[in-house]
């Protein structure tokens, strides 16, 4: 009986999930690493993390044995593109960018440089000393790889992804996090009562102080009118 392609990867281990993320929707590995944040091919993962993040053997084989059972292959050439106009996929970074008039469907139309857009339109389309509004528009752009291997898609950023995405995040981590955050919310809930009458007892030390700088002046200003003139004008009186 032959064997069944799955066709769903698993899930990363917990112990890799600082590393290496998985788009589930589309079968695509990322590269977690803030320098990165972008897609990696299965043949050549380990060999990035090692290269480019030098990460320790022991997690690239770990890698490694994750990949062994992985379903999916693919390379920047053969990636396949979410639909132009979609929600932006999570993790992979979103750029400014010109996509043609003239071949909007075309991955090769698009482009973050100007100055290749308006190549592309004299030598595609024949399009000299045209305006830039007549060749190319203003979009929003992703790729899923870097370095020179860009392939573009059109995003719309006021769609919310619904793509899921396993990333950094451990869920056991996650849970004692959410559980801290519980007992930060209770407390505070529980200590409303005693917030309130901090702030009255520093708001009465504050007119305390106050009252008694105004006292102390009042004493200083008494003083001032009874103290006799020989006194007030001593040195006047030792110079004559």
């Amino acid at each position: 009986m032959a064997n069944i392609q799955p066709t769903q990867a698993e899930r990363i281990p917990p112990t890799l999930s600082h590393l290496i993320g998985l788009n589930e929707s589309y079968g695509i590995l990322l590269c977690l690493d803030v320098k990165c944040c972008c897609a990696v091919s299965p043949a050549t993962i380990t060999n990035h993390l090692r290269r480019q993040h030098h990460v320790k053997l022991e997690l690239r084989q770990q890698v490694d044995r994750y990949i062994e059972g992985f379903p999916f292959n693919y390379d920047y050439s053969t990636v396949r593109l979410p639909p132009d106009g979609s929600a932006p996929q999570p993790v992979i970074e979103v750029v400014d960018g010109f996509r043609c008039k003239h071949c909007q469907d075309n991955p090769l139309g698009m482009t973050r440089n100007r100055s290749n857009a308006r190549k592309h339109g004299n030598k595609a389309h024949d399009k000299k000393k045209v305006a830039d509004e007549d060749l190319f528009d203003c979009v929003k752009l992703q790729s899923w790889f870097k370095g020179g291997k860009e392939r573009y898609w059109v995003v719309n950023e006021s769609q919310q992804s619904s793509q899921p995405v396993q990333s950094r995040a451990n869920p056991a981590n996650q849970a004692d996090n959410d559980h801290n955050d519980d007992r930060s919310d209770n407390g505070n809930h529980n200590g409303n009562g005693e917030n309130d009458n901090q702030g009255i007892i520093d708001d009465q030390i504050v007119r305390d102080i106050e009252a008694w700088k105004s006292q102390a002046k009042e004493r200083r200003l008494t003083l001032l009118q009874k103290r006799p003139p020989i006194e007030v004008d001593s040195w006047l009186q030792f110079t004559q």
